[in-house]
């Protein structure tokens, strides 16, 4: 089991997801996103709707899902992982500094870039050490925060 070795509350990591969230959707680039945190993961679903002539997406909530299991760069104690093929996407391949400087309210954190597509907030590196996996995908757990 994972032990957590930052301050965040899971109420605290519920709070920044949902304001990424509303700024992802502020952006207009929560296309093809996915955010895992406390176990669960928030998958924004989109369909192009034929009657108004534009592209409409929701924030699904799913629970006992965790980054692990999606990408094995998904270090054991992490607070929050997003994945992203869309708007995001270009936009972190292009300027990864981008998710730090326009989508992050809490500026304790940072990103660091498991793969192309799948992100993984940390907190301030003076607060995290030795956050390298000891899991495989498969590996079902859960965070004790």
């Amino acid at each position: 089991m994972a032990k957590k070795k930052y301050s965040h509350t899971k109420k605290d990591i519920e709070n920044i997801v949902n304001q990424i969230r509303y700024r992802m959707d502020e952006l207009e680039i929560s296309d093809d996103v996915a955010i895992y945190f406390n176990g669960k993961r928030y998958k924004n679903i989109g369909h192009w709707n034929v009657e108004t002539e534009e592209y409409e997406s929701n924030w699904v909530l799913e629970k006992d899902i965790y980054p692990i299991d999606y990408c094995e760069y998904a270090p054991d104690n992490n607070i929050i992982c997003i994945s992203s093929e869309g708007h995001l996407y270009d936009y972190m391949n292009s300027n990864f500094m981008y998710m730090d400087e326009r989508i992050l309210p809490d500026k304790s954190l940072y990103t660091e870039m498991g793969t192309t597509w799948f992100y993984i907030l940390c907190p301030s590196r003076d607060d995290w050490k030795n956050w390298e996996t000891t899991r495989k995908p498969g590996d079902y757990r859960k965070i004790t925060i």
